[in-house]
């Protein structure tokens, strides 16, 4: 698990070659948030770019669906998203249990 700096770590949500999501505190008021972390410590400046871009997009879009982004952070030679935590838990966890999700639950998912 990655350390970054001004918040406590939890746990990895999430993890692929590009980006990392993580359940975190802010270390300066305690909330509760979610950190997607481009997973180089050093992007190329196209990775930095796009990244960035993502942000603007998800930053934009204002709607019940979408998620709050709290702000985009310098992360050493690197970027972070900051997003509120809502306490889910990621869809692919859910199905990694193992057992089919029953109706109710696959209904309120869509």
């Amino acid at each position: 698990m990655r350390a970054v700096p001004g918040y406590q770590v939890e746990n990895t949500l999430y993890e692929s070659a590009r980006t990392l999501v993580l359940r975190a505190r802010r270390r300066s008021d305690g909330a509760a948030v979610i950190l997607k972390v481009l997973a180089l410590e050093h992007p190329t400046p196209e990775e930095a770019r796009a990244f960035s871009r993502e942000y603007e997009i998800a930053r934009e879009a204002s709607s019940p669906g979408v998620v709050e982004i709290y702000g985009l952070e310098n992360h050493g030679h690197s970027l972070l998203m900051v997003m509120p935590d809502a306490g889910g838990v990621s869809l692919d966890r859910l199905v990694q249990r193992g057992r089919p999700l029953e109706l109710q639950a696959t209904l309120s998912i869509v």
